[in-house]
């Protein structure tokens, strides 16, 4: 996964870029850190059962569900389109 490409656009100016996710993760290690943990806040919250040290962060970025955790999760003035 860490070789494949995504396209993101910005919301307001509509500019378009390609990164690769290691690339994503430096440039927006921040936002991702904070959507993080809004997600494993959720999660936890959800979670009938409460595991001790559940580690989410596969989950957040399982290649099925990164896009829409990144759109969702992530305050940022950029989101991914799709994956190239």
């Amino acid at each position: 996964m860490a070789n494949q490409k995504v396209k993101i656009v910005n919301k307001r100016t509509r500019e378009k870029r390609v990164l690769t996710i290691e690339e994503l993760k430096q440039e927006f290690s921040k936002e991702l850190q904070d959507g993080f943990k809004m997600y494993s806040d959720q999660k936890e919250k959800k979670d009938f059962m409460p595991y001790k040290n559940k580690n989410y962060e596969s989950d957040f970025y399982f290649p099925g569900s990164f896009r829409f955790n990144f759109n969702n999760y992530v305050n940022s003035e950029w989101y991914i389109e799709n994956f190239v």
